[in-house]
């Protein structure tokens, strides 16, 4: 039996009579999601970055960076996105970093998140984007909502 897609997974916990307990642990070995941290050291080797250069260059306190990379905090959105910028992650990567981190995935109808999307797709780094956000009236990548 092949592993059921998310729209599948979604119908099973929808429609089961079992205690959500039971009905999760009996799906669990579908549930194999990647930790950010283990995701973010994946594509850090991938595209070539040490974790703590990375952290620096994507404007990054030290401290975070670290409790980032040893699963102990999540980040939060804006500084999640800094971060993927940073590591001109491609927008399947993207969508997987933010989700794993529990943020919301990037949105094409969100008039910020369109000109993110672009800003990614156009490779552009953080100051570029930076700049085309504040040039649009949006919040930028480190100001907090």
């Amino acid at each position: 039996m092949s592993s059921p897609n998310t729209e599948e997974l979604f119908h099973i916990f929808c429609n089961s009579k079992a205690s959500p307990k039971d009905t999760v642990k009996r799906a669990e070995a579908y549930m194999d999601s990647p930790s950010l941290s283990e995701l973010l050291r994946e594509l850090c080797e991938k595209h070539g970055f040490a974790p703590a250069a990375l952290m620096e260059k994507a404007g990054v306190e030290r401290t975070m960076g670290y409790r980032i990379m040893d699963g102990s905090r999540n980040p939060g959105r804006n500084t999640l996105l800094r971060i993927i910028i940073t590591l001109e992650a491609d927008m399947d990567e993207t969508q997987q970093l933010l989700r794993c981190g529990q943020r919301a995935q990037l949105y094409s109808k969100n008039r910020r998140d369109a000109y993110i999307i672009c800003g990614i797709a156009q490779h552009m780094n953080i100051e570029q984007l930076e700049s085309e956000l504040k040039q649009a009236g949006e919040l930028g990548l480190y100001e907090h909502f």
